[in-house]
């Protein structure tokens, strides 16, 4: 009798610590502070002594669910990303333990952008887009935020933190690419748009805490494409009897530059238009002098083949009211024919993977840096003499082609030296002479102390309309005894030249630094 009391003791011991040891559940919901709803893809993980045991991801309704071993004491570790994480202990002994979490979110905004196509009036129903390519980079930390291919839904969220600028693209096949700046908290700016409609508070999640968090609607529509379609560029404005680009109208010129990039299948005419006032005539080769003054800018600055742009001058021909000659009208209606416009001409079929946003980006970044670093105008020096010779500037002169301007500049010898003692006459100080009469094999070292980087090499001296000058306004240029040199910067020491040389490699991958000491090339 004692011994099968014994066994059942024994037997039932067994049970206890089974049941103690088995898995058991653990599962709940997470929902952010503030009632504003549900968290998905949180993640959610069940520590034992520093040692992960279990791991789970909320579900879009916020759900999450794992197992672990009963009868003992986990630290569970809740988190994610542009919310407070948090950590949680409990001590799971029952078949099915239920936890609820709430998180709050970081100092920054939500921003759900519904697309769909523009609307030609406010009557009109259009059509929801899906199938876009979403991509967002944060220029601040120049990190991709978030890539969306061929996204299937109408909407989609942006998470915007302070003390950072985002670019946002959306690309659609048959539309025209939506490009939209948004800076958090920078330059004093709270919460700025550019490239975007109406941006309104949401209706239940309006700006809270001193306006530190909050969610934000808007509605972004794309053009449709089309040959002929018309898109007006804002305030790029002239003097009186005039075409020469006026600085403030730059500003409106590099967004055309950022359009054409993000569209480069695009063919444009830039139509130039006047009002009535003076003669037809004289209005219409002022406007033809217009256009060809802006694309000239756009070609030269933002290195677009001349065959994806054209110009065209209507002057007074297509008025879009009805201040004609004789009418009398008030300013803001001349105003409004003073217009400068992009006609779409020609759509190229998309060949090959579409360029990324944080490659554009870079690429962007690049042409800013290297804006930066590049020295003081372009140094030629002959075997004759030092002589420093004023670069020729690109500006936008009445003529059709880059080669044109480049052979109509003048070149001024400046800061002439004699020469050495090789019995030579002196040079001629402020001689004129054309770009073209230049000898360009006579380039010698720099007579220049420092380091500077090389982004090029060649056997022969580039033309004078090569890109190369067209991209780096401020190019040097010597000949080291077998090939020339092109380079930009100019650097006291080498650590500064390597700082800026990393981000030089991206675009030239050949290049390399180059020292001057005592006015000779370092081997």
């Amino acid at each position: 009798m004692r011994i099968v009391f014994l066994v059942l003791v024994i037997v039932s011991s067994f049970a206890i610590c089974d049941s103690f040891s088995q898995a058991k559940s653990v599962e709940g919901y997470v929902f952010e502070s503030g009632n504003r709803g549900y968290l998905d893809n949180v993640t959610v993980r069940a520590l034992d002594r520093g040692n992960e045991v279990a791991s789970a991801v909320t579900d879009p309704s916020g759900y999450f669910a794992m197992e672990v071993p009963g009868n003992n004491t986990y630290v569970m570790e809740v988190s994610k990303q542009y919310f407070y994480g948090m950590m949680d202990t409990i001590f799971v002994q029952e078949q099915k333990t239920f936890l609820k979490y709430e998180l709050k979110r970081e100092p920054g905004y939500v921003f759900e952008i519904t697309l769909a196509e523009a609307r030609t009036s406010e009557d009109v129903v259009v059509d929801q887009i899906k199938g876009a390519l979403i991509e967002v980079y944060n220029n601040t930390t120049k990190q991709s935020e978030l890539v969306l291919e061929d996204y299937q839904d109408h909407e989609f969220k942006v998470n915007l933190q302070k003390g950072n600028h985002y670019t946002i693209l959306i690309r659609k096949k048959g539309y025209l690419a939506k490009r939209m700046e948004a800076f958090v908290n920078v330059n004093g700016c709270l919460l700025c748009f550019e490239g975007i409609g109406r941006v309104d508070p949401g209706i239940t999640d309006n700006l809270t805490e001193n306006n530190q968090n909050g969610v934000l609607l808007a509605n972004v529509e794309l053009d449709s494409l089309f040959r002929g379609k018309k898109l007006q560029i804002n305030n790029l404005y002239y003097d009186l009897g005039k075409w020469d680009i006026k600085e403030e109208a730059q500003d409106e010129l590099q967004k055309v530059i950022t359009m054409m990039n993000d569209n480069p299948h695009l063919k444009i005419e830039l139509g130039s238009h006047t009002d009535s006032r003076g003669s037809s005539a004289s209005n219409l080769e002022l406007s033809k002098k217009r256009a060809r003054s802006a694309v000239n800018y756009l070609r030269s600055r933002g290195q677009i083949p001349s065959w994806r742009i054209n110009y065209k001058g209507y002057g007074e021909e297509e008025l879009v009211n009805a201040c004609v000659d004789g009418v009398k009208c008030e300013e803001e209606e001349h105003a409004r024919n003073r217009r400068t416009e992009l006609k779409i001409v020609g759509i190229e079929e998309e060949v090959g993977p579409r360029k990324s946003l944080a490659t554009m980006k870079q690429e962007e970044f690049m042409d800013e840096l290297l804006a930066e670093i590049e020295s003081e105008g372009v140094i030629k020096v002959t075997a004759d003499g030092t002589t420093k010779i004023q670069t020729p500037k690109i500006e936008t002169p009445e003529t059709d082609s880059i080669a044109e301007v480049v052979e109509e500049q003048e070149v001024v010898f400046e800061d002439v030296t004699e020469v050495d003692d090789s019995g030579m006459e002196n040079f001629r100080k402020n001689a004129e002479v054309k770009v073209d009469e230049l000898q360009f094999d006579d380039y010698v070292q720099l007579q220049e102390d420092g380091y500077k980087i090389v982004i090029k090499t060649s056997e022969t001296a580039l033309p004078p309309d090569d890109m190369l000058w067209k991209k780096h306004n401020k190019l040097s240029v010597t000949f080291d005894g077998k090939e020339f040199l092109y380079t930009i910067g100019k650097f006291t020491t080498e650590g500064d030249a390597m700082e800026f040389f990393n981000t030089v490699k991206l675009e030239y991958a050949d290049a390399y630094i180059i020292q001057y000491k005592d006015g000779v090339l370092v081997d």
